[in-house]
């Protein structure tokens, strides 16, 4: 009921995902907001949240993160056991399983124009108006952060391995 109202709320028009689409339904993704730091949440939550089970799942939206952990510890809920998921139920992901290292959001299978969601935020509230996404209009790889430094490479140099447990 609470995602058809942020559906249908003209003010979020584009922004909210239709009812039985999105996964804050099954309460298993969260929305970050990334402004206002110098792109620091950013760039710690590319580097470290996937060895929490969180990983980004919508190339279009840096904010958007989604739990594909391992369970332990904890029973895994029935939803999670569904085959939807796969042969296991929802699982764990790679860091780069839904989106590759090396992505262009203005490029879709269909061949249609898919900018970033709401790429505004992004340069309004911390990166530059240098930033390529205000250069590209949001077509741009989203795992740049706000100093136009692809985050992946910056690791690789920095904390070799980085991104295998």
């Amino acid at each position: 009921q609470k995602q058809n109202e942020l559906y249908n709320n003209s003010k979020l028009a584009g922004i909210a995902a239709a009812p039985g689409i999105c996964n804050h339904q099954n309460g298993i993704s969260v929305d970050f907001v990334l402004g206002g730091d110098d792109g620091k949440t950013y760039e710690w939550l590319v580097k470290n949240a996937w060895k929490y089970g969180f990983v980004r799942t919508v190339p279009r939206e840096r904010w958007h993160w989604e739990y594909y952990g391992d369970w332990s510890g904890q029973r895994k809920p029935k939803w999670a056991q569904h085959s939807k998921w796969g042969s296991n139920g929802h699982a764990p992901k790679t860091m780069f399983h839904f989106v590759k290292r090396i992505h262009a959001c203005g490029v879709e299978p269909n061949g249609g124009d898919a900018p970033l969601k709401n790429q505004f935020y992004w340069t309004r509230y911390g990166a530059s108006s240098q930033h390529v996404d205000k250069q590209t209009s949001g077509k741009t790889n989203t795992w740049i952060g706000y100093n136009n430094e692809h985050l992946p490479d910056k690791f690789d140099r920095e904390s070799p391995g980085w991104d295998r447990k």
